[in-house]
């Protein structure tokens, strides 16, 4: 048999892990195909790995066309990768980036006039009352609000997601495969160029946690020297080198170190 392939909407969810993936062959092996995988358009709609594992271990794949249009395929498939799975926020934020995106479709394609029916007879007039077709920002505005609700994150996330994919496609696919760390680490590595961003990817494949293959890559520059805030207060260089040489030696945060000096000025000034 020709091998099927993935339908689109199915390509906005994260693939299973290795484990998870081991765990299915495993399962299949012993008990076999329990769930039917669901073919829409004549692409795997829901089942992937399924049906991946089942040509692999040589077990004939069991199918089952789904009935319904593109809406109710789309609305399925997110109900089930969102309710069943344990994805992480930023998967989430992956996933609700392209949620929005054929949301977009589904709002535009509803809003499309309809094509004339060639049979209407030729004496009629169409009613002057039209609904007039949504702008795109509308458009935009309720994909995004949908694609919020649907992943379970913030709309600011989706639209940190939306920038990431369109700036950095790699960092993006690591974020839907939940190994680009958390929001603002995707952001920090986005930010990076193109070769070092590489960089990164390859340390944290070898095992190097993300924010110390980012240092390692791409360490943060020496702050130039001037004037501190410390909240309404401005440290002298001096002061401030002092002020550092706190966080240093008693390992503290910097809340909790401006606590220190300051308790440590009324001591000698008292």
């Amino acid at each position: 048999m020709n091998a099927l392939a993935t339908h689109e909407i199915a390509t906005l969810f994260p693939r299973m892990s290795d484990v998870d993936l081991n765990h299915l062959k495993a399962s299949l092996l012993q008990e076999g195909q329990i769930e039917d995988i669901l073919v829409f358009e004549g692409k795997i709609l829901d089942g992937r790995h399924r049906y991946e594992t089942c040509l692999e271990i040589g077990i004939e794949p069991r199918l089952r066309e789904f009935s319904g249009d593109r809406r109710k395929a789309f609305s399925h498939s997110v109900a089930l990768n969102l309710g069943r799975r344990h994805l992480t926020t930023v998967q989430r934020a992956a996933a609700g980036a392209g949620i929005k995106v054929f949301q977009q479709r589904l709002l535009s394609d509803s809003a499309s006039p309809s094509r004339p029916d060639e049979t209407a007879r030729a004496d009629v007039e169409p009613s002057p009352k039209t609904t007039p077709k949504p702008s795109p920002k509308r458009i935009n505005a309720r994909a995004r609000e949908l694609a919020s609700q649907q992943s379970g994150v913030s709309k600011r996330a989706i639209d940190v997601a939306e920038k990431i994919k369109e700036e950095a496609p790699d960092v993006f696919e690591r974020m839907l495969a939940g190994t680009a760390g958390s929001l603002p680490d995707a952001k920090r590595v986005t930010s990076l160029p193109a070769e070092i961003r590489l960089q990164v990817h390859a340390l944290v494949d070898e095992g190097t946690k993300l924010k110390a293959a980012i240092k390692q890559v791409a360490p943060e520059p020496p702050a130039p020297p001037g004037p501190v805030f410390l909240g309404k207060v401005i440290l002298d260089p001096q002061d401030a080198r002092a002020f550092d040489r706190i966080l240093a030696d008693r390992d503290l945060k910097r809340v909790e170190a401006a606590k220190e000096a300051l308790l440590d000025w009324i001591r000698k000034h008292s």
